[in-house]
């Protein structure tokens, strides 16, 4: 359980980072000649490295948790992605950006800047979105308190066993 969180949070981290490469991309560009072929590289090892990397502890993370008996939590929701209101807003935004940047690509005063940030926030929605679909013990509560553990059944607090034996 704890390697399945580790490759989860590493997961996230390396596909924001992966989302915010799209905006060292333009900065990458006005970087003097001298210097321009060294930060250009940098930003593309990063993009690469971070993009396989991420989606590499994705897919580990997944696996982990099918191996793990998840499998079952997953087969009492319906598809394979939830669906509440953080997730259709995810669903939205990514869906807006596509739009943007489809009609932005054909218009001749696309703003450069602009078109980097939307493809920022279009990436980070998705790969968001990825990680919320799989994540399936993200700080649930239990109605009497604690944490519930990956089974959906209630983590000890501490105290059921204090007193009563």
């Amino acid at each position: 359980m704890k390697r399945r969180r580790l490759y989860y949070r590493l997961a996230a981290v390396l596909l924001s980072c992966f989302s915010g490469t799209f905006l060292l991309m333009p900065v990458a560009n006005r970087v003097s000649q001298r210097n321009a072929r060294i930060v250009l590289v940098s930003v593309g090892v990063l993009f690469w490295l971070t993009g396989i990397g991420g989606y590499t502890l994705l897919f580990l993370a997944r696996r982990t948790d099918r191996r793990m008996g998840g499998k079952d939590e997953r087969a009492k929701r319906k598809g394979i992605l939830p669906v509440n209101r953080v997730a259709v807003t995810l669903d939205i935004v990514f869906a807006v950006g596509v739009v943007i940047l489809i009609a932005w690509s054909g218009q001749l005063s696309m703003q450069r800047y602009g078109a980097y940030v939307v493809l920022f926030v279009t990436t980070m929605a998705f790969h968001m979105r990825l990680l919320y679909g799989g994540w399936t013990d993200r700080g649930k509560k239990c109605s009497k308190g604690g944490m519930k553990d990956d089974r959906g059944e209630k983590k000890g607090t501490g105290r059921e066993d204090a007193g009563h034996e």
